[in-house]
């Protein structure tokens, strides 16, 4: 029995007995949210660079081998592999995450409609838009709780909310939805019924001209 996992540095990784993928962001983090490592490189190596690395991922996919050591963690985007193993000490490898280059968006596409899960592991974040678009695919998602995530993500019921600074609980709940396969089809259901219902275009107009029609009223 083996697990896939997906991502799109974004990352990937994907379970294969429910033939699933979960999904991972990487998003662009900032002292003094990096790990010490990367702050005392941040002279030798481009800034953009530092913004797409983790420690997150690789930290995560160690503590899910231990407790799940069948899965395959398939990461999509344009790293520099060498330079994630020489600063952290841990090779993708070795924790089963596989590196897939740039994909293609018919490729993410495909990979969030056959996921099991999307893992959003960010330092710092907004409301998402790799995070939202998982949700409308109907792909619930495992996602640190920091910044604007808590209000995409309602915890429990279209995902599950894990401190910033912890891959075991993360791992967890990867697991987790890995092996309650019934769980997560009714949890990916919710999650694609709030996702419409939030981006719902008609009713995001009207919240607009709302918004302005009441700022307008008030300064009459």
């Amino acid at each position: 029995m083996q697990a896939c996992i997906w991502s799109n540095i974004s990352l990937i990784g994907r379970v294969t007995h429910i033939q699933g993928i979960l999904t991972t962001c990487l998003n662009a983090f900032l002292p003094p949210f990096v790990s010490w490592k990367m702050w005392l490189l941040k002279d030798r190596f481009p800034r953009n660079i530092l913004q797409r690395l983790s420690d997150r991922i690789l930290k995560t996919a160690r503590a899910l081998k231990d407790i799940m050591p069948e899965f395959e963690w398939k990461v999509f985007g344009d790293i520099n592999p060498n330079f994630i193993e020489r600063v952290f000490g841990i090779k993708h490898d070795e924790v089963n995450v596989r590196l897939m280059g740039v994909g293609s968006a018919e490729q993410i596409k495909e990979a969030l409609l056959s996921a099991t899960a999307y893992v959003h592991p960010s330092y710092i974040d907004n409301a998402s838009n790799s995070l939202c678009e998982a949700l409308m695919s109907g792909v619930p998602a495992v996602s640190t709780y920091t910044g604007g995530l808590p209000s995409v993500i309602d915890d429990g019921k279209t995902g599950f909310l894990v401190p910033t600074n912890d891959p075991f609980q993360m791992a967890y709940m990867m697991k987790w939805l890995h092996e309650n396969e019934q769980d997560n089809i009714i949890m990916g259901q919710r999650a694609r019924e709030a996702a419409l219902m939030r981006h719902d275009r008609a009713q995001i107009v009207d919240t607009v001209l709302s918004v302005y029609d009441e700022i307008l009223n008030g300064n009459r």
